[in-house]
Order: C-alpha cells, then sequence, then structure tokens
C-alpha cells in the first residue's frame, strides 16, 4: 500500500494542539479517501467529524464534516467507523 507523506493536518477547524483528535478509522473507494475520528474540539465533549479526499489523499476538503445526529452537549460520541461502498 501507498502511505501518506509529506504529513498533512485533516482535523481542521481549529488551531493544532487546541483540542484532542483521536482513534481514526479510514475507507477508501476509487479515489476518494474517508477518515472519521474523535474530536474534542467544541467544549471537550467527544464527537465524530470526517474529512475526505477526492484523490488519493493528495488534498483534503477545507472544512471538516461533524456527522453525529444528536447534539454535542447532550452527549458523547465515541468508536467512529466508516464504510464507502464503490460506485
Amino acid at each position: 500500500g501507498e502511505t501518506f507523506f509529506p504529513e498533512i493536518r485533516i482535523d481542521v477547524g481549529d488551531l493544532p494542539g487546541q483540542a484532542d483528535s483521536f482513534s481514526p478509522r479510514f475507507a477508501v473507494s476509487d479515489e476518494r479517501v474517508y477518515v472519521v475520528w474523535v474530536d474534542r474540539r467544541n467544549g471537550g465533549k467527544k464527537e465524530v467529524l470526517l474529512n475526505w479526499s477526492p484523490n488519493r489523499g493528495v488534498t483534503w476538503a477545507s472544512d471538516v464534516i461533524r456527522v453525529q445526529s444528536i447534539a454535542a452537549t447532550e452527549s458523547e460520541s465515541r468508536y467512529p467507523d466508516v464504510a464507502v461502498r464503490a460506485g
């Protein structure tokens, strides 16, 4: 397999080191790469965020997407996972 080099920060939207980001999970379909992870940028509560690349990780979306349906102030999310269907 290929590796991501040089390092690219994909948990954009806050300052580097400002909040914890952990437990990343990846899925790939053709050229697209999807990554979800647990993030604590919004008041310290754990929530699941997503970023994606249309070109095998060369470039990434400029904004992350919050993928949980419950408000971050109501509960925490853990154990993210992602799957994609080819096509």
